[in-house]
């Protein structure tokens, strides 16, 4: 590699920088091709939603037509195939790459030149840090001209953020205004006290509280059925069982083979039995467990007794507008913390499990949780800078100099992918949600502070997190100094981190796994069938939430280091371009639809830009105090501090996205559209509606 930087001049940083962007450059360019080919041979896989009519449109016959299908995609066809949730994801990374390019442009074409021709030379054996601060005079005017770009870019950050609002909240009340009746009309109810714990006296409550005995169409209160899951949970693995023998079979008999057989192990005897016999009779004595168990809890509640019910339950209403009301109401009940109403999750998407547990269980494994993540922190970032430093220690030979960029970023990488199924099994276990939706959104909270943590602020915390925290505890100004001396010097890892983007996200077009599970299906069932039982995707790693805090860190990145390394804005702007491609195709074309909160994964990502707005602001502080101490730079971006901070409250009290307002659900009236958007509704009309989204009743104690 030193032979190679004699002979082109340039400098290791700078020579690894273009080897490791060109190597995954090709890398991202063969994934896309492969799934080009991929995509014609298993449509199924790649392309259902076309298959089953379900895309806005049909990409051409052509090897690359999917490319002007995806990026020719609205908002409005990402919401119509795949809802609101999806639709943000796709628009935020067009907000992410227009950000990236407005804070890009100017560093690049002004900082870079300027840093580079009019700076001290202190970067001049790094070809690569030449245009950044790194290579400008300490105290000189150059500091005047990187201080105002600070301004620039939180300018054109928050007026971006801000300039959302309007348009995310004329969809979200759009949304809001088509959802079936069933959840519309619906509350969620927590904290049922004792005396209230039956279908008739949770009804009459809400009627009476409305002075009509005709509000309330339906009450639920969660039934005990601990002793009916298990069997129930067992009967639907029986029945999945058989159902995959009976396919095996039909198979086998076009092949002239025997009937499938299945190991059976009694008293340490292994032996096979005939696999259809075996579970047919495991579904007959599993169907009279369950019928008889689901009779006992169905007695107990006709009986009226309180103590075969919960303390959480589901009222429907006759009409929006009570419904409204009543998630208004802030005190309820006599005790604080008794019939607190929330809106409620799609019926299918339900984790009924959290919702039988009680609440000083709650708190407890609550509280184990937190623990559980804490330790998680602490003993997590030792181990990925541990990874990242043993990959550097192998010698690559010839490779060398592509292995010096790729290693730290790949092992980093690697390592950070476990992270979301790790954060799962602690959100599952001790966090118990209402739905999957809310855990994915709860997994997009937890995974974005940890990739704050071990990705954006690696450099500042070093290899030792609770040295860094008890830093910051005996001195908070300390963080100033810390983010000025250690994260200037690490630009260049940050540079290969967000190149190696494109290979990950063109990987994920290769739907490998579920390419996988599709073909060894297909030796059982048919197509469809064999799609329905490879579906849906890791729901870890590529689930909503996770993607969504990638997303997030990739902007915060661009921010964080858009002054300090001119080049990275240009970089992160490409690499969501890429996102855009990639996710507004498979969430149209590819992948099945997910349940939907609505926006809330977006607001989200807003407000983890605010953070990166901040850390951004104290990191500049931190340099330019370090390189004129008191000097009128940094006293000018000072007060950007209080400023971003400002703005950040500012966005988290007023942006009021959550319910539709009062004045709407009136016009309303019983959930027609508002006078003047009836056309504009039709086109927007919600898939869900057409459908029903099933009933908020435990699935046990449906008849089958």
């Amino acid at each position: 590699m030193d032979e190679m930087a004699e002979q082109t001049g340039l400098d290791l940083d700078t020579i690894c920088f273009f080897l490791t962007a060109s190597t995954y450059a090709i890398t991202a360019l063969a994934f896309i091709c492969a799934f080009s080919v991929l995509r014609e041979r298993y449509p199924m896989v790649y392309s259902h939603n076309v298959v089953t009519g379900v895309a806005p449109s049909r990409p051409g016959g052509s090897l690359f037509s999917w490319v002007m299908a995806s990026m020719s995609l609205t908002s409005e066809e990402v919401i119509k195939c795949a809802g609101l949730d999806a639709a943000m994801m796709v628009e935020f990374s067009v907000l992410g790459a227009r950000m990236m390019l407005l804070v890009g442009l100017p560093t690049l074409l002004v900082l870079a030149p300027l840093n580079a021709y009019f700076g001290a030379g202190h970067a001049a054996g790094k070809k690569i840090n030449a245009i950044s601060l790194a290579n400008a005079e300490a105290g000189e005017w150059l500091d005047w001209v990187h201080a105002a770009m600070v301004w620039y870019v939180v300018s054109v950050v928050e007026v971006l953020i801000h300039g959302t609002r309007a348009q995310f909240l004329t969809r979200r009340y759009k949304w809001l205004r088509q959802l079936p009746d069933a959840r519309a009309n619906t509350i969620m109810v927590l904290g049922i006290p004792p005396e209230l714990r039956t279908d008739d006296k949770l009804a009459r409550f809400f009627n009476k509280i409305f002075s009509d005995v005709g509000t309330v169409k339906r009450a639920y209160v969660t039934r005990k059925t601990e002793t009916l899951l298990p069997p129930w949970t067992q009967l639907k693995a029986a029945k999945a069982s058989l159902c995959e023998a009976e396919a095996t079979w039909k198979k086998n008999e076009e092949l002239g083979k025997g009937r499938p057989m299945t190991g059976l192990s009694c008293f340490g005897l292994c032996g096979k039995v005939d696999s259809i016999d075996h579970f047919t009779e495991q579904v007959a004595e599993l169907t009279e467990q369950v019928t008889t168990e689901r009779k006992k809890v169905l007695d107990e509640v006709t009986s009226g007794t309180t103590s075969a019910h919960l303390g959480t339950g589901f009222v429907t209403f006759s009409h929006r507008i009570h419904r409204e009301l009543a998630l208004n109401i802030q005190r309820m009940y006599r005790k604080e913390g008794q019939l607190i109403t929330w809106t409620p999750p799609q019926p299918q998407d339900i984790l009924w499990m959290g919702l039988t547990l009680d609440p000083k269980a709650r708190w407890a494994v609550n509280m184990v949780g937190f623990g559980l993540i804490i330790f998680l922190l602490l003993a997590y970032f030792p181990i990925v800078v541990g990874i990242t430093g043993v990959a550097l220690l192998i010698d690559a030979g010839p490779a060398q100099a592509i292995w010096a960029g790729v290693a730290p970023t790949l092992g980093m990488t690697i390592m950070n992918g476990f992270l979301p199924t790790l954060l799962i099994m602690i959100i599952t276990a001790c966090f118990p949600l209402k739905s999957m939706a809310r855990v994915q959104h709860e997994l997009q909270f937890w995974y974005f502070g940890f990739l704050v943590f071990l990705v954006l602020l690696a450099a500042a915390v070093g290899q030792n997190v609770l040295v860094f925290i008890k830093a910051l505890i005996d001195r908070p100004t300390a963080i100033f100094g810390i983010l000025a001396d250690r994260m200037p010097s690490a630009t260049t890892f940050y540079l290969n981190l967000v190149v190696l983007e494109w290979t990950s996200d063109a990987m994920n077009l290769l739907r490998l796994p579920e390419l996988v599970k599709f073909l060894l299906w297909g030796q059982i069932y048919d197509e469809q069938k064999a799609k329905e039982l490879s579906e849906p995707e890791d729901q870890d790693f590529n689930g909503i939430g996770a993607r969504s805090a990638r997303e997030t860190i990739l902007v915060a990145i661009g921010i964080v280091f858009c002054t300090l390394s001119p080049l990275i804005g240009i970089i992160c702007s490409a690499s969501l371009l890429l996102k855009r491609l990639v996710f507004g195709y498979l969430l149209v074309f590819a992948e099945t639809r997910k349940p939907d909160l609505g926006g809330a994964f977006w607001v989200t990502k807003l407000q983890g830009l605010f953070a990166a707005l901040f850390i951004y602001v104290a990191m500049m502080l931190g340099v330019l105090y370090r390189r004129s101490p008191m000097g009128g730079p940094t006293l000018l971006v000072a007060p950007l501090l209080v400023y971003v901070y400002w703005s950040m409250r500012k966005f988290e009290t007023g942006f009021q996205w959550q319910r539709i307002p009062m004045c709407d659900v009136v016009d309303l009236g019983d959930l027609e559209t508002t006078a003047g958007d009836e056309e504009e509704d039709a086109d927007l009309e919600h898939p869900a509606r057409k459908e029903p989204e099933g009933e908020y009743i435990q699935p046990e104690l449906l008849q089958d």
